[in-house]
C-alpha cells in the first residue's frame, strides 16, 4: 500500500496492484469539528474518484467525531453527487461501540456508492481477508 493522503484526521493508502483503497480515521478526530469533517470527507471522495478502486476498506476504529444527522444527510448528498465507482466489496472496520456502527450502517445504506457487497468487522485482518480472498 502506498500512502496517498495524510492529515491529523484521516490517512488514505492505495494499492494499485490489489486495487484496494484504505481510508483510516485517526485519533485526531477527537478534536475535529464539522467543517474539518466535511473537508476530510471531500478529500476521501476525491481520492476514490482519482484511484477508481475495486475494493474499499474504511477503518473507523479511531473515529471519535460524532456525525450528527445533518452531517449524515450532507455526506449522503455528496456521495450521490460524485461519479459512481463500482466497488466489488466494501469492508468497514468499526469498534465495538454500537452507536458508531449504527451511524456507519446508516451512511452506507443511504449511499448508492455502497451498492456493492459491504460488511462490518471489528478486526482489520479479517476485513482484508474477506475483501481480497
Amino acid at each position: 500500500m502506498e500512502n496517498i493522503y495524510e492529515s491529523a484526521f484521516l490517512k488514505i493508502d492505495f494499492s494499485s496492484f490489489q486495487q484496494v483503497l484504505e481510508a483510516s480515521w485517526r485519533v485526531g478526530t477527537v478534536e475535529m469539528n464539522a467543517e474539518q469533517y466535511q473537508k476530510e470527507f471531500m478529500n476521501f471522495h476525491e481520492h476514490v474518484i482519482d484511484c477508481q478502486p475495486t475494493f474499499l476498506l474504511i477503518d473507523e476504529r479511531q473515529m471519535y467525531f460524532s456525525v450528527v444527522p445533518e452531517l449524515q444527510d450532507w455526506a449522503t448528498d455528496i456521495s450521490k453527487s460524485v461519479p459512481f465507482v463500482p466497488f466489488k466489496k466494501v469492508a468497514i472496520v468499526t469498534s465495538q461501540d454500537v452507536v458508531k456502527q449504527i451511524i456507519a450502517e446508516e451512511l452506507t445504506s443511504k449511499s448508492e456508492k455502497f451498492e456493492a457487497r459491504s460488511k462490518f468487522f471489528e478486526c482489520k485482518n479479517a476485513a482484508l481477508a474477506w475483501l481480497i480472498p
